[in-house]
């Protein structure tokens, strides 16, 4: 290195005394010796921002990199670094079971609180849409019935069910999944279970293609959903008891007290009630009647 330049970097030094003090201040000195070639120039290049200093008595120059104070010792945690329980309580990577309670709330369905009609002119033909809640199969063919009575002149007549599991569908002489399967998606969409969804058809000259339909009898229902209230959906099980006569009046009392409905009842040997209630609430009525009537109830299989 040539005097000048020796020169310029004691200037340099003398200008920062605090950064040639070295570890002193809290700084920490990376020590090189000055040379020439491409290696030096990178290492200038690298550190040409940092202070810099030079010892006289050793004709080396020392790169000042300003570091933060040691405050604890080697292998030891820093004053603000997390410890494990506060990483813990900060992950933000969901676990399994975090998914439980949203999964259990999405799969929650609902029924209608009553019945809700919408009708469409679509290019001339006239799409009625019921969305009707039923209990059963049974009670939507009960449904389907009456709405074929009620519409006579009607070209087609397309529903889907779903119901405690049971689901079924029916084109009605459309096209094959041109009605059925639009009408039953839709209901899957609103989360609805116990719920008939009907659409009649008066046809109006014009056909509509299998497009057509797929989106006519798509938004006939969807229209009549837009405003249907929902409730959730209760499972109902029925439970048959079977007791002797001096425990008759007390059972009684206990289904009017849980507000319990009294499906049947029949009376031989013994007296047989048959009550419907919600599903979860099976076994726990179970063990309420077992210690009301000290171990005399039994529960036969409902017929």
């Amino acid at each position: 290195m040539d005097p000048w330049s020796i020169a310029r970097r004691a200037a340099s030094a003398a200008a920062h005394p605090a950064a040639c003090a070295g570890r002193k201040n809290g700084g920490h000195a990376t020590r090189g010796v000055a040379r020439s070639g491409k290696s030096a120039r990178r290492r200038r290049d690298r550190i040409r921002t940092a202070p810099e200093c030079r010892d006289a008595r050793h004709g080396k120059i020392y790169f000042l990199r300003p570091t933060r104070p040691r405050t604890h010792r080697a292998g030891e945690r820093r004053p603000d670094e997390p410890t494990p329980a506060d990483t813990r309580q900060k992950r933000k990577t969901p676990r399994a079971f975090d998914f439980l309670i949203p999964f259990a709330t999405r799969n929650m369905t609902y029924t209608l609180a009553a019945t809700y009609t919408r009708e469409l002119d679509i290019r001339k033909s006239r799409f009625i849409a019921y969305a009707i809640p039923v209990e059963d199969r049974d009670a939507a063919m009960a449904e389907l019935q009456r709405l074929r009575a009620e519409h006579p002149g009607a070209t087609h007549v397309c529903w889907a069910l779903l119901a405690g599991g049971q689901s079924g569908m029916s084109d009605d002489g459309e096209p094959s999944g041109t009605a059925g399967r639009p009408i039953l998606e839709v209901l899957r969409h609103h989360d609805l279970d116990g719920v008939l969804g009907a659409v009649v058809r008066y046809f109006g000259g014009v056909k509509l293609g299998a497009g057509g339909l797929v989106r006519a009898y798509t938004d006939a229902i969807a229209a009549a959903l837009i405003d249907a209230e929902r409730v959730e959906r209760i499972a109902y099980a029925r439970l048959a008891i079977e007791i002797g006569y001096p425990d008759e009046a007390r059972v009684r009392r206990w289904i009017e007290q849980e507000g319990h409905a009294l499906v049947d009842s029949a009376y031989a040997m013994t007296v047989k009630l048959v009550i419907r209630l919600p599903a979860a609430a099976a076994d726990a009525a179970r063990d309420m009647l077992f210690d009301l009537t000290q171990g005399r109830a039994g529960f036969p299989s409902v017929d």
